[in-house]
């Protein structure tokens, strides 16, 4: 795609943005450079697993540990202090998130529509905990579904819950920007509760020493993640299942409302479920805008391929990069967010109104 192409795009999605409801879909590509996709990792697991192949099945689900999960173990240690000493990859990514929450709470706090609240959805598949430690990190305000202090348990009526900051002495009140996290596949963070009813936070010390355990150990440590497995239909309790679905209501229905706008990063939507609803709500919503970002040139035709029958085409933006060129995360940042239309908001005005600085 040339860039005057490119540019085209951006232009629309500023007008776009100014008045619709901010949404994004991200996958694993938005994670990397610090924990690698696995390119077929869920056909692999099927394939493995249908044909009972037991010990590849476990090699499979090994691999993803070793390099999905152990590393979030790294993020949750992650501190400027210790910053010379943590992996390149981690650092970059780090940052590459936290300049696009920096850029997005700016963005929606200069926002001059009234209509519109200071919320902004985040749809992930990742189960690592990058956008959760970059969003404390930075004192932003968020929902991740959790409720409570001492136990909290998982609560999907927690989400799209608006916050409101009172002045200590005129007051004023000005609603916070908020970010709703819904991780659509589970995350490292979901614990299992008391008979595996309830959802309870979990800090990852399950994780640490599951690489040293036997076989049937690991099995079993693994299969008591409250994780969707990426393969087919794998779902460890009813809870995770029952959980799963109710969150991609709650991203079918962010899509249904009118002016909505989806921005999709590093996502390949080979999730049959997510493409269906994604889909289904470009058929049946004319105000829905969706913006795919392709990682390499390559993706392009397949982006094309799955979206082919929609009904509203023109509301379907494809951002391809030119060859030997990458979008990632930092991508989007420094091209799309940072370039919406909105005033520049200094960092005391930031503060003042409960968002975060530049990193």
């Amino acid at each position: 795609m040339k860039t005057n192409e490119i540019e085209n795009i951006l232009e629309k999605l500023k007008k776009i943005a100014e008045v619709s409801h901010l949404n994004f879909l991200f996958g694993a590509g938005t994670s990397d450079p610090f924990i690698a996709p696995l390119p077929q990792i869920e056909v692999k697991m099927d394939k493995a697993d249908r044909g009972g192949k037991l010990k590849e099945l476990l090699r499979l689900k090994k691999e993803f540990f070793n390099t999905v999960m152990k590393p979030c173990l790294s993020i949750r240690s992650y501190n400027k202090d210790n910053e010379i000493v943590i992996a390149k990859k981690l650092v970059e990514t780090y940052r590459n998130y936290r300049c696009f929450l920096t850029e997005t709470t700016g963005y929606v706090l200069a926002r001059k529509s009234s209509l519109l609240d200071k919320q902004v959805n985040l749809f992930t598949t990742n189960i690592d905990i990058f956008i959760e430690k970059t969003l404390e990190d930075m004192g932003a305000n968020y929902n991740d579904g959790f409720i409570g202090r001492i136990f909290p348990l998982f609560r999907t009526s927690h989400f799209q819950t608006i916050t409101k900051k009172k002045s200590e002495y005129l007051e004023q009140q000005s609603e916070i920007p908020t970010f709703n996290l819904y991780k659509l596949h589970g995350s490292l963070t979901w614990g299992k509760g008391v008979g595996n009813s309830e959802i309870e936070y979990s800090d990852l010390v399950n994780l640490k020493d599951m690489d040293k355990y036997d076989d049937r150990e690991f099995i079993e440590s693994y299969d008591n993640l409250h994780i969707i497995n990426p393969n087919q239909e794998k779902f460890a309790t009813s809870v995770l299942r029952s959980t799963h679905y109710e969150l991609l209501r709650l991203y079918a229905t962010e899509l249904e409302k009118e002016n909505a706008l989806l921005i999709v990063a590093g996502f390949s939507f080979a999730d049959d479920h997510i493409l269906q609803i994604t889909t289904r709500a470009m058929d049946s919503n004319p105000t829905l805008s969706v913006c795919i970002i392709c990682h390499s040139d390559s993706n392009g035709p397949s982006y094309r391929d799955k979206f082919r029958s929609i009904r509203y085409t023109n509301n379907l933006y494809i951002l391809e990069p030119e060859k030997d060129q990458e979008f990632d995360l930092k991508w989007v940042t420094e091209n799309i967010i940072s370039k919406l239309d909105h005033n520049v908001v200094n960092k005391e005005q930031k503060e003042d109104d409960g968002a975060i600085a530049e990193p």
